[in-house]
């Protein structure tokens, strides 16, 4: 690595350099561009520069994501770019280390990610968290209909009705957001495209709500048109808004073809269907990373009584480092430091324990895990599907 390469906070000065940058890497126009960065703002663009030129950026942005019922701070990484010809060479493990470090000391217990592409963020200690899921949809094998409840086109410049219907979901699942400002206008107004929102229910007590924009495709023969709706978000709070969102969706199939649905490995808005119509048309996993492993295992919950002693060896945190207890009981959960432990693991196997996709006997058999699992690991990190629906 360099050493003069430098890790800086992105002023005014370097915004056009980023920015620059950043399309390249994304393919990004500049309308777009200036877009996000009238929603995140400055504050959160970090970059590293080598010799006067920014050769890599990165944006943090701050959310509280629920795990067991309960939130934990999380630092979302995103727009990870580094220049084509300076790849490879150290950039990018600079620029992910001090941010993330900078996260931690800024109270961060986890960071996520989507990852264009897993090993250099395995490298520093992300795992698997989960699985985001685009499933397409013929709509002419769409059955369900109820119109029963109204249906109100909103406007798409305003958040507050959305994120009202979403504040109202209990218990939250793992792996949602509490979905700032920020997120709520990427979904509303993705990439500039034009796009449709509809909240269902009472207008002045809505039971759910559905973004979508339309997507252009060639007329198919015969059958109805190829185009795709494209949902954003589709969120139903009573089995009544659910049954009525596809029923709008459906109501398109004359010049649509198909529905994009964003969600998790498990989506339970399919069950009004009567049967499997949906094809997976993408999958990507996300990744976390513990930043602090006291903090992030005591903010959490869901964990039943146990105990289990193991050994952390994190190159990053020196604090992460060490021999741990993890105990649950009527109180809480607590984690405290012990003389010693035969159960050893890494950055990435704790990440892993902590999302839960896999069991710990599984973590154990990639190599993540080291030594004798008690038995009450399965229930002290239980297995979960948990869904990352906001990008970043």
């Amino acid at each position: 690595m360099d050493a003069a390469m430098t890790f800086e906070h992105v002023g005014d000065d370097r915004i056009e350099e980023v920015g620059a940058l950043t399309r390249q890497a994304f393919r990004l126009s500049r309308e777009v561009w200036e877009a996000f960065v009238g929603r995140v703002g400055h504050g959160v663009l970090r970059c590293v520069r080598d010799q006067g030129r920014v050769v890599g950026a990165l944006a943090v942005l701050p959310f509280r994501q629920s795990w067991g019922r309960r939130w934990v701070p999380l630092a979302g990484i995103g727009g990870v770019c580094v220049a084509p010809d300076r790849r490879g060479t150290g950039v990018a493990s600079l620029l992910l280390r001090r941010a993330l470090t900078e996260a931690r000391a800024s109270g961060f217990a986890l960071s996520a990610l989507y990852p264009a592409t897993q090993g250099p963020y395995r490298k520093i200690g992300y795992e698997q968290a989960g699985a985001h899921h685009v499933r397409r949809i013929d709509l002419q094998r769409v059955d369900t209909e109820d119109r029963r409840l109204d249906v109100h086109p909103v406007s798409t410049e305003d958040p507050t009705p959305f994120a009202s219907v979403y504040a109202r979901v209990h218990p939250v699942p793992d792996g949602w957001t509490d979905r700032p400002p920020h997120a709520w206008m990427r979904l509303l107004r993705p990439r500039g495209a034009v796009t449709f929102a509809y909240l269902i229910g009472a207008a002045d007590d809505p039971e759910g709500f559905l973004i979508f924009r339309q997507e252009e495709g060639r007329p198919s023969s015969p059958g109805p048109w190829s185009g795709s709706l494209v949902v954003s978000d589709f969120l139903a709070l009573s089995p009544a808004a659910l049954r009525r969102g596809w029923t709008l969706l459906k109501d398109h199939r004359s010049m649509m073809g198909h529905v994009l649905l964003p969600g998790g490995a498990v989506d339970a808005r399919l069950l009004p269907l009567s049967e499997q119509v949906e094809t997976i048309q993408q999958a990507t996993h996300w990744m976390i990373r513990v930043l602090d492993v006291r903090g992030a295992l005591e903010a959490r919950g869901d964990s039943a009584p146990g105990e289990m002693d193991f050994h952390l060896d994190d190159p990053l945190f020196p604090e992460n480092t060490g021999a741990w207890r993890f105990s649950v009981d009527g109180e809480g959960s607590r984690v405290g430091r012990v003389a010693g432990a035969d159960l050893r693991v890494g950055p990435r196997g704790m990440s892993a324990l902590f999302a839960g996709l896999y069991s710990p006997w599984e973590i154990a058999r990639q190599g993540l895990l080291d030594g004798p699992i008690p038995d009450a690991a399965d229930t002290l990190f239980p297995l979960r599907t948990a869904f990352l629906p906001d990008w970043f």
